[in-house]
């Protein structure tokens, strides 16, 4: 530990000292918090598009999200990858997915042509094959449940 915090000894030391959970879990988090690295904006942008592609459900497409977003595609994919650990196109049809349960959930009639395209879907064989490698199961089987 040493070797990572040069001050890892003291820190141990104050932490083992203290005669309660409460005192050794602040004494902790003080150290932790001491160490933490600085704050890297990308983390923000990469927050602030999930939470575009969250909130506007028009945004189907990872060329629309970089638009509105004021990145370049090749940008948002970098971020995504080394941010989210998926890519942006993931996120989005993630989340059109989710849509898509949420309408379902609410009892509105199922047309799945329509409602593929209403989700950005080229077609709705895409959609249904998006659909059944996320929740299992194809729309219409998770209807009936």
């Amino acid at each position: 530990m040493n070797q990572v915090f040069s001050n890892a000894a003291d820190a141990e030391e104050e932490i083992v000292g203290c005669h309660d959970d409460r005192g050794m879990v602040d004494a902790a988090s003080r150290f932790l918090v001491a160490h933490l690295p600085p704050l890297d904006p990308n983390v923000e942008t990469v927050c602030h598009v999930v939470e575009e592609i969250i909130n506007d459900r028009s945004l189907t497409r990872v060329e629309d999200v970089a638009d509105r977003c004021g990145i370049r595609d090749r940008t948002l994919q970098r971020l995504f990858h080394r941010y989210v650990g998926a890519s942006a196109r993931w996120v989005v049809k993630r989340y059109r997915i989710y849509e898509a349960l949420e309408q379902l959930a609410a009892g509105k009639p199922a047309e799945w042509a329509m409602l593929a395209q209403d989700l950005g879907y080229y077609d709705q064989a895409h959609f249904i094959n998006d659909f059944k490698k996320l929740v299992g199961r194809s729309p219409s089987e998770y209807v009936k449940i």
